[in-house]
């Protein structure tokens, strides 16, 4: 049952079962709590839905009016709001805290989806590191004799390589020449 002023709900109460006899007598003492509510309940339209046709005799006799069937058509729901305005409120609010929840949702997941990216690539980047550093253990006493090799020829080069053996005579002339005084150096 529901009590509508001017196109909006002033006050909805169920009734426990559909019958005459139920609706009949459940309904003086939900027009006492609704006039108590301070919603007027002198009716000048009284509106019945089809699915409770069978209610009209009734109603009228008990109302003294005539009732109307409740029209279904779009021009009459524009017009009749049953939601009271703190119904819609709540309702687009949760609708909105919906919404803002499978956002931070996806964006979770997507952030999550970018962490597994970045693990596998440092996992994968980390493999790479691990087999190159295996390929050069591998590899490492072919390079000992290589090494030595190095080694052995740093030390000739002085004697061998032509930019260094003059670096090397004048080197030897010096350690001779503060060793001796009369070593005197005429030309080079």
């Amino acid at each position: 049952m529901a009590v509508v002023c001017r196109g909006k709900l002033s006050w909805a109460q169920p009734i426990t079962g559909r019958d005459e006899e139920t609706v009949l007598s459940e309904l003086p003492g939900l027009l006492i709590s609704a006039e108590l509510e301070g919603v007027p309940v002198d009716f000048t339209v009284i509106r019945l839905s089809h699915e409770c046709a069978d209610l009209e005799p009734a109603l009228a006799r008990h109302f003294q009016k005539s009732v109307l069937p409740l029209a279904e058509n779009a021009s009459t729901a524009g017009a009749l709001d049953l939601l009271p305005p703190s119904w819609l409120h709540e309702a687009n609010r949760r609708q909105r805290g919906e919404k803002l929840k499978q956002n931070l949702l996806r964006a979770a997941v997507a952030y999550l989806v970018l962490v597994a990216g970045a693990f596998v690539f440092l996992a994968w980047h980390k493999k790479r590191v691990l087999n190159t550093q295996n390929e050069a253990a591998a590899l490492e006493p072919k390079y000992a004799v290589i090494n030595q090799q190095r080694a052995r020829w740093s030390i000739f080069a002085p004697a061998v390589e032509k930019d260094r053996y003059a670096v090397e005579v004048l080197h030897q002339l010096w350690k001779n020449w503060q060793a001796d005084d009369k070593v005197q150096f005429t030309d080079f």
